[in-house]
């Protein structure tokens, strides 16, 4: 808008609106869209809409506001021929910190820093000094800069508002949660959360690796892992997943099907193991609901995979705000 440029809104509704995606890339044709930003659900859900209009106009696919799924990334290349930009940031360092400009992709990064802002890697303890990460090496990222905010305002009725910064920023660097690293040349990688992670029997499990394998079944379109207290583990973890479409899944072919694209053993379902040999994808006719995890050494049965409408008190997947939110 500062630059004098024309800005399409959607709706009151947003992306949430269902009959938008029919004419959407119509819509881009139309008002000659050079660039939009949007949340991996609707990257995710534009891979399903026929593209039935001209959008070379479109230049800069961005995303970001959640982790992107390689799959989503993958999908969306192929069916427009455009690749999605990421971006990374949260609402207390003014939104955006990092950005990834046309030519510059890496897979799984989100991006360089932004001028005048800053990002680093350190291993943070709770009641310690913080300590920068090497490149490469993953610890909590934490931002810097002049666009980190003040404080949370808090304690308005006791004698008025009072801004506080509790233990989220420490000389000047902002806690985000997340956790991720920074390779030699600036490119930032994310890895999840730090309180997201699923500790089982002591291993730490990171949820976007049940999350990433389950997504790259034709039949899944969300998925989200948590952890759930156990007795003999401490926690195991537990799946809920949103089908592409209707139809009951096929329980055994999503055991199998999770069996050889999770990598983590302690994640892995109930004795599978992963084959040697590359597998064809299932048809989107034959998945899993309900998914019986994999204990070390052996805990009692219990249920993994469950359908995403059933109520849960566990916290949803990584949250990391990106650009921009619909």
């Amino acid at each position: 808008m500062f630059a004098g440029l024309r800005v399409v809104w959607p709706g009151p509704a947003g992306y949430r609106d269902r009959a938008l995606y029919a004419d959407f890339w119509k819509i881009v044709e139309h008002y000659r869209i050079a660039a939009m930003s949007a949340v991996p659900t609707v990257y995710r859900t534009l891979t399903d809409v026929p593209v039935d209009a001209d959008i070379s106009s479109l230049r800069l696919p961005i995303v970001g506001a959640a982790p992107l799924p390689s799959a989503v990334r993958e999908a969306f290349a192929a069916h427009t021929g455009r690749r999605l930009l990421e971006g990374y940031g949260l609402t207390e360092a003014t939104c955006a910190t990092t950005f990834t400009p046309p030519g510059a992709e890496r897979p799984g990064s989100v991006g360089r820093v932004l001028p005048g802002q800053q990002i680093k890697a350190v291993r943070a303890d709770s009641d310690g000094p913080w300590a920068d990460c090497a490149p490469g090496e993953t610890g909590v990222l934490v931002i810097g800069g002049r666009a980190v905010f003040a404080g949370y305002v808090t304690d308005p009725g006791a004698g008025g508002p009072r801004v506080s910064r509790g233990d989220n920023v420490h000389d000047g660097w902002l806690n985000t949660g997340d956790l991720g690293s920074i390779d030699a040349d600036g490119f930032v990688y994310l890895t999840g959360r730090a309180k997201d992670l699923i500790i089982r029997g002591g291993h730490n499990i990171d949820p976007r690796v049940i999350e990433e394998g389950l997504l790259r079944h034709p039949a899944v379109a969300a998925a989200a892992a948590v952890g759930r207290p156990d007795r003999h583990s401490g926690e195991v973890p537990v799946a809920y997943v949103v089908p592409a479409g209707p139809g009951r899944f096929d329980e055994a072919e999503l055991l199998a099907w999770a069996g050889t694209t999770i990598g983590e053993p302690a994640a892995r379902p109930n004795g599978s193991t992963p084959s040697r040999r590359s597998r064809s994808p299932p048809s989107a006719s034959t998945t899993s609901r309900r998914w019986p995890p994999t204990p070390p050494p052996a805990p009692p049965p219990m249920s993994w995979l469950r359908p995403a409408c059933q109520q849960r008190k566990s916290p949803p997947p990584t949250r990391t705000d990106g650009p921009s939110s619909p």
